[in-house]
């Protein structure tokens, strides 16, 4: 009986490329007695890629890795978007640990109040407190002490805290008495 070897396609399964090279023995023109062939393929891992974005879906990094195994991200940094919040960078989210997969990976950020630094300033006394946006200061609660000056009356501060939107360096206000 003649033996006509049939036609091996290379393939692609599960994140790697099998190219045939051959069967494990020649394949004789005619048999005298059963004979079982198997094909050889030379296995290797399919490049995949890895895009990692911004906030915006900006592309900031391609990188190509070999199935299985890992990219490395770009640095990020968290965002100042407005006075009230600020965007802390958390992660991504998507794993690029043992990539078996083309991946589109984008940052977490964990939206975060902005605080503000308030001082109240009078010659050489400095009282300092912390506030969140849109926050008060309460004078009493934050152990703001009123200011007193020989000759003057304390008329009031010369910055209003009554919502925080940013710093503020906060100085009193007298009237000379008569």
């Amino acid at each position: 009986t003649e033996v006509i070897a049939p036609k091996v396609e290379d393939k692609v399964k599960d994140g790697f490329t099998y190219t045939f090279i051959g069967w494990n023995e020649e394949v004789k023109l005619e048999l005298t007695s059963d004979v079982t062939y198997y094909a050889i393929y030379e296995v290797k891992p399919n490049d995949l890629i890895v895009n990692f974005y911004d906030h915006n879906h900006v592309l900031l990094k391609t990188e190509t890795v070999l199935y299985g195994e890992s990219a490395t991200a770009p640095i990020l940094n968290d965002i100042q978007s407005t006075d009230k919040f600020n965007f802390k960078f958390v992660g991504w989210d998507t794993l690029f640990t043992n990539v078996t997969t083309n991946l589109e990976v984008y940052p977490v950020y964990e939206e975060v109040i902005n605080e503000y630094n308030i001082k109240f300033i009078y010659e050489d006394k400095i009282i300092e407190v912390i506030k969140k946006y849109g926050e008060s200061v309460n004078l009493e609660k934050d152990n703001i002490i009123e200011p007193s000056k020989l000759g003057h009356t304390f008329e009031s501060w010369d910055k209003d805290y009554s919502f925080i939107t940013k710093d503020l360096e906060i100085k009193p206000i007298f009237n000379k008495n008569e």
